[in-house]
């Protein structure tokens, strides 16, 4: 596994030093290129506006979609079409903390691509 984590221009990030057996992470501003970097997935964790997650179904990524917390909750309607059809699920912004486990993805997610939980 490795992570590839664009997290906006306007956010900074406090990263920590990687521990021995942690997954190569790449943490960028922006990308130019996200048709590549979908190719190169197998799984997306995303906020859940209407573009991301016409997006994702569009390329057949499964994805973890992650509602800002503000607003009237429309990027949760957003997702829940996909979420109902077997394509994601939902975690809310202060769920998905670091010791938010992947344990809880559904249990195909992981035979889907040959992963382990």
């Amino acid at each position: 596994m490795a992570v590839l984590h664009a997290h906006g221009p306007k956010n900074t990030l406090d990263l920590r030093e990687p521990l021995p057996g942690d997954p190569p992470y790449v943490a960028v501003p922006y990308l130019d290129r996200m048709d590549l970097a979908y190719a190169a997935a197998d799984l997306v964790i995303c906020r859940s506006g209407a573009m991301t997650v016409a997006e994702v179904s569009a390329v057949g990524l499964p994805a973890i979609y992650v509602p800002l917390p503000i607003g009237n909750g429309e990027q949760r309607l957003n997702a829940l079409p996909v979420v109902n059809a077997g394509g994601g699920m939902v975690v809310a912004d202060a769920d998905l903390t670091p010791g938010w486990s992947p344990g809880r993805w559904p249990p195909w997610w992981a035979t889907r691509r040959g992963w382990r939980r």
